[in-house]
């Protein structure tokens, strides 16, 4: 069985897209090089075991190799959509932030969300103190880590959906609210493009959803985007490579370095047209000396493991016989289609499978159940590659 299969040759889809209203705005000429992750999880404990993610221990190398390249590559910003450590411990804060300080020395602006690991041992005041000097604030909400940087005629609003509740769901106060638009309101009148970035997914589910459990529950958040010519979004959370689109707003969602294809991904805004492809972290080149292997190893062992997880949960939840081996064939279809970002053309035939309600039911009280079901009914689009063009 071949579950998180390794990185395979990234399908090419261009899209073209237009804002729901533009008539309002004189755009300015952007011009934005950027380079996006998300979701590090960065711990500088060398015992740390986690059974899901096997390269955690590793998070510090690949949080280096990562650095070197984005040094290399030089773009005009280096953008992290949040859970930058693994639980925002002390000793882990300072050690991304010794590794941002190299990207940022190198003259490369870093813009960074918080998420929902990194209040885990520490306070959203600490995590402002530890890192906000490495960013160009032009502007901050009232009453939360939401700020804005501008550059090249974009504005990066970088969302803090997680200190409101402690990161318990994505969620913005009336405060943040007010704020968002009122810097929406700057931008339009400034003739800016911009980038929103938050942590929690803006359209991962239902329009209106107030679940929480991957997109941020504000009901009102999507319409407020759009009414402002916002044409791209930049999120995380969710681990997996993927992207969304609904009604002239597009959503980047980051993987998980640590886990996956290993990648990050390129975007480049030029006038009203956006292009992003990922591209592998290069551990060969950029790593300190062994760590491809024991990325491999740890790939290897993510497989088995995954395998085991599944196994287990289906022989606890009473299957068997054909039933067991129907629904655990289906799970390895899921994550082919989670890893290769397939989901668009194989959602109706996941859905339509023998065993899909099998499957569902099994997990319903698990949170892969519900993550499962979710995917199936809202599919991202190919999370490798899109283009987009406004008006």
């Amino acid at each position: 069985m071949r579950l998180i299969p390794k990185l395979v040759i990234a399908f090419v889809l261009l899209l073209s897209g237009c804002t729901a209203s533009s008539g309002h705005r004189e755009w300015k000429d952007a011009s934005l090089n950027a380079i996006v992750t998300s979701d590090l999880h960065l711990s500088v404990d060398p015992n740390i075991i986690s059974s899901i993610v096997p390269a955690m221990p590793y998070g510090q190398a690949v949080a280096e190799t990562i650095a070197s390249q984005v040094i290399d590559a030089h773009p005009d910003v280096f953008i992290m959509t949040g859970d930058n450590t693994n639980s925002g411990a002390p000793e882990d804060m300072q050690a991304l932030k010794q590794i941002l300080q190299k990207i940022t020395d190198a003259g490369i602006p870093v813009v960074m969300t918080t998420g929902n690991h990194d209040f885990n041992r520490s306070s959203p005041e600490e995590y402002w103190e530890c890192f906000s000097e490495l960013f160009d604030v032009t502007d901050r909400a009232p009453d939360s880590l939401s700020y804005v940087t501008e550059i090249n005629n974009v504005r990066l609003i970088a969302m803090d959906d997680n200190s409101y509740d402690g990161g318990t769901t994505g969620t913005f106060s009336p405060e943040t609210m007010l704020w968002l638009r009122k810097t929406l309101q700057q931008a339009r009148e400034d003739g800016q493009t911009v980038l929103f970035l938050s942590h929690h997914n803006v359209i991962a589910g239902p329009e209106g959803d107030s679940s929480g459990y991957y997109q941020i529950t504000n009901p009102d958040l999507r319409k407020t985007l759009r009414e402002y010519d916002v044409p791209l979004c930049l999120t995380g959370h969710q681990h997996g490579q993927g992207i969304q689109q609904e009604e002239g707003l597009f959503e980047i969602i980051s993987s998980m370095p640590l886990s996956g294809r290993h990648q990050i991904g390129s975007l480049t805004i030029q006038g009203k047209s956006a292009e992003y492809h990922t591209v592998p972290i290069s551990f060969t080149q950029y790593g300190e000396a062994g760590l491809a292997d024991r990325m491999e190893e740890a790939d290897r062992n993510e497989t088995v493991r995954t395998v085991e997880i599944f196994e287990g949960l289906l022989k606890q939840e009473g299957l068997s016989g054909e039933r067991y081996d129907g629904v655990m064939a289906l799970i390895d279809r899921f994550f082919r289609c989670y890893s290769d970002g397939t989901f668009a053309e194989e959602a109706e035939s996941l859905r339509n499978d023998t065993y899909y309600e099998d499957m569902i039911t099994a997990l319903h009280d698990y949170n892969y159940g519900p993550w499962m079901e979710q995917v199936v009914n809202h599919p991202p689009m190919d999370g490798n590659r899109l283009k987009i063009v406004w008006e």
